[in-house]
């Protein structure tokens, strides 16, 4: 899944939107990339 599908999926305009929204998170790309399978394993 590519950045713009991910902002489209959490209903964002756009990667800003999501950068102004969880910027204050600051995690790693490995974790970000873990906690979305997690997601979407149980959909």
């Amino acid at each position: 899944m590519g950045a713009f599908q991910l902002a489209d999926v959490l209903g964002h305009s756009g990667l800003q939107m999501i950068h102004r929204s969880y910027r204050h998170l600051n995690v790693n790309v490995n974790d970000a990339y873990d906690a979305v399978l997690r997601v979407v394993s149980t959909s």
